[in-house]
C-alpha cells in the first residue's frame, strides 16, 4: 500500500486507496456496533460507551501528531547529519 501512497501521478490512486481504507474501516466498525446491540440488547450503553470513545478521539489526534512530529524530526535530523 505504501507504493501506492508514494505513486507518481495525479494522486488519484492514493486519494481512491484512502477513500476505500475510511470506508471499509468506518463499515467494520459499524458491523462491530451493530453486533454488540444485537447480542446485548443494551442500545443506551453501546451509544454510551460510542461517545466516550469518540470523546477521546482529539486527545488520540493529539498524541499521534506528536509522536509522528517526533519521528519526523528525527528522521529529518538525521538526513541533515549524513549530509
Amino acid at each position: 500500500m505504501n507504493h501506492i501512497l508514494n505513486c507518481r501521478g495525479d494522486g488519484h490512486e492514493a486519494d481512491t486507496v484512502v477513500l476505500l481504507l475510511t470506508i471499509a474501516l468506518v463499515a467494520i466498525s459499524a458491523v462491530f456496533y451493530l453486533i454488540q446491540v444485537t447480542i446485548f440488547h443494551r442500545t443506551e450503553d453501546t451509544f454510551f460507551y460510542m461517545l466516550q470513545d469518540i470523546a477521546f478521539v482529539p486527545v488520540q489526534v493529539l498524541l499521534v501528531t506528536l509522536f509522528l512530529n517526533q519521528l519526523l524530526t528525527m528522521r529529518e535530523k538525521r538526513a541533515l547529519l549524513k549530509r
